[in-house]
């Protein structure tokens, strides 16, 4: 269990030091001229998994003129840190270069394993409401992205709505057209037909009483009377048809209107459920 500095071992014990984000101790034992621990920090990392970075250093060192020279591992493996600690006050001071060629000196100061882990529980519990609200930040920022982004497609959206309601509109007329145009072509089918009926039964009439040239001559003409009358048939068939084809194009072409009608509409429900939603939470309710 680590504990206090005991009197006469200046590096026994538990030696702390806190800082914004940090909490660093050495857990030390003195005896003679031979230190031996470890030292363990435990920093805030943003970059971390739970937001806390955590390193343990094992260190040993000789007492010389009361300062001691920590050096990391043990025995002849160790390597130097260029660690210095010097007694002072209710702990030791720690001093090192920094990457600049400056002096830092830190003090850490005995503590109690209770001291220690109420620093360290004080530290997470920071780290992890900074953690909490950083979250809750982040979420406000993407729902109000969410939210404008919504806005600006509903907003968007009012000018894009007429033209599939025009296309609607405009099959429907494509449609009464096409309706009226079957109208015409069957009458006409239908009459063509019957002047085809007629034009035969008055060939054949003639034909069968022709007893002069003139008379042949006549049954002649209405045979050829007859021939254009199958072509009125033929073609009145042939408006019919188109009529038929304008009639498909003009309900696909309401389908399509519709269908891509009901698709936006559908599109602009959610956007604006999103958008209440996301006004709802930003507004705290």
């Amino acid at each position: 269990m680590m504990t206090a500095a005991r009197a006469g071992t200046t590096f026994d014990g538990t030696f702390m030091r806190a800082a914004n984000g940090l909490v660093e101790y050495f857990a030390l034992t003195h005896t003679g001229s031979q230190v031996a621990g470890f030292v363990y920090s435990v920093v805030a990392d943003p970059s971390a998994p739970n937001g806390v970075k955590e390193t343990r250093i094992n260190v040993s060192g000789v007492t010389d003129g009361g300062r001691v020279n920590f050096r990391q591992g043990q025995g002849a493996f160790s390597t130097t840190l260029g660690w210095i600690g010097r007694p002072s006050g209710d702990g030791f001071d720690l001093s090192y270069q920094a990457n600049g060629g400056y002096l830092v000196t830190n003090h850490f100061r005995s503590v109690s394993s209770d001291d220690l882990n109420r620093a360290i529980v004080s530290l997470r519990r920071t780290i992890y409401n900074a953690r909490a609200v950083q979250t809750q930040m982040q979420q406000r920022a993407q729902v109000q992205a969410e939210y404008y982004d919504a806005m600006r497609r509903l907003k968007s959206g009012v000018a894009d709505r007429p033209p599939l309601v025009t296309a609607i509109m405009t099959a429907k007329q494509s449609i009464r057209k096409a309706q009226q145009q079957q109208a015409t072509a069957n009458d006409a089918f239908t009459k063509a037909n019957a002047a085809v009926d007629e034009a035969e039964r008055n060939a054949e009439a003639a034909a069968a009483t022709a007893q002069t040239a003139d008379d042949r001559q006549h049954a002649s003409d209405l045979r050829q009377v007859t021939s254009d009358r199958r072509q009125d048939v033929s073609n009145a068939r042939q408006q019919l048809s188109d009529a038929n084809f304008a009639m498909q194009n003009a309900q696909g072409q309401l389908t399509d209107a519709t269908r891509e009608l009901a698709r936006f509409d559908e599109r602009v429900r959610q956007l604006q459920q999103i958008a209440q939603r996301d006004k709802a939470f930003l507004n705290g309710r």
